[in-house]
């Protein structure tokens, strides 16, 4: 394998590409990391040319290369600043400290129906053409498109489509207490009315009785 592909395949795998010394003209270590918020490889450089010894020049290439591969493998990436890093947890992982969180905290009937949402959103997720990937992705946007996925693609009630939201919002607020993301969004998402469906069977006949249901 080409030293270019064993490259690639390191990046695919771990989300960056080990630093490496590049003597010549410019000297500067450099290397690739996954930036979240494209979903590209992008470069980093740390130039050395102001250290006038060559000898010294490999000898903080060296430092540079040890200290950035450790940070690297610790999970650090440098296109996430400090205070956002853990909005780009992955979603999935998220929602798997929820399922632990709720499987210890709730009843047997809470949880059943809380899987059962997260079974939904799941398979809201594997619907979408571009699904979100990050925490900090789970935004009003995305929550709006989710209740509109449920009452107008797959006909929910205004009741139901109002439960889900309150799931959200709850959802939500296990992720701001975590500073997966700093406020809730489903704050802004009015509930529907929930109007009584009306379904009468009276045809004016001797001894019909009208009968309704909501």
């Amino acid at each position: 394998m080409s030293s270019f592909r064993e490259r690639n395949c390191v990046a695919e795998v771990l989300g960056f590409t080990y630093p490496k010394l590049h003597e010549g003209k410019k000297w500067f270590v450099d290397f690739f990391a996954l930036a979240p918020a494209s979903g590209e490889m992008r470069r980093k450089k740390y130039h050395i040319d102001n250290i006038p010894k060559i000898g010294e020049r490999r000898k903080k290439a060296a430092e540079i290369i040890a200290v950035t591969l450790k940070k690297l493998r610790g999970g650090w990436n440098p296109w996430v600043n400090t205070q956002e890093s853990r909005g780009y947890t992955l979603l999935s992982d998220v929602i798997d400290r929820y399922i632990g969180y709720i499987e210890r905290k709730s009843r047997k009937k809470t949880k059943h129906t809380y899987q059962s949402r997260i079974n939904i959103l799941n398979q809201y997720l594997s619907s979408c053409v571009l699904p979100i990937k990050y925490a900090y992705q789970f935004d009003g946007a995305f929550i709006n498109d989710f209740l509109d996925w449920l009452y107008l693609d797959r006909g929910v009630s205004e009741r139901t489509r109002n439960n889900y939201r309150g799931w959200c919002y709850g959802f939500a607020e296990f992720m701001v207490s975590r500073k997966y993301i700093e406020n809730n969004p489903v704050e802004h998402i009015p509930q529907l009315d929930e109007k009584k469906k009306i379904s009468c069977f009276y045809f004016g006949l001797p001894g019909a009785k009208r009968r309704y249901s909501t």
